[in-house]
């Protein structure tokens, strides 16, 4: 009866433990007092990034050269299908040729 009693208290004290380290919070970066005081209590501000505008700038130009990049890509594409379609006409253009030049070979070939 002992042993189920120590048992019992060693889990109970293990899960206390438990418990009382799963209810962390994160620190408040601005303390307040418990108690009123005549001290004023200031908080830090937030830290401003020295690099802010630059970022913004760069954000503001990638936006730029993406919409520029972008218009070149379709320019891109349309003088590419123009260059299709002419090779195309080019491809039937010679196929026609060389059917000719073959029937050409084959008259000449009777005589």
């Amino acid at each position: 009866m002992k042993r189920a009693l120590a048992a019992a208290a060693l889990v109970g004290a293990m899960l206390s433990l438990q418990l009382t380290t799963a209810g962390a919070t994160t620190p408040n970066p601005c303390p307040t007092p418990a108690v009123a005081s005549a001290s004023r209590v200031t908080c830090p501000t937030a830290q401003v990034d020295p690099n802010q505008a630059a970022y913004e700038l760069l954000k503001a130009r990638l936006g730029g050269d993406v919409a520029r990049a972008l218009g070149a890509a379709q320019q891109l594409t349309a003088t590419l299908n123009q260059f299709a379609a002419i090779e195309g006409i080019l491809t039937a253009d010679v196929a026609r040729e060389e059917a000719l030049i073959a029937d050409l070979e084959a008259q000449i070939a009777r005589l």
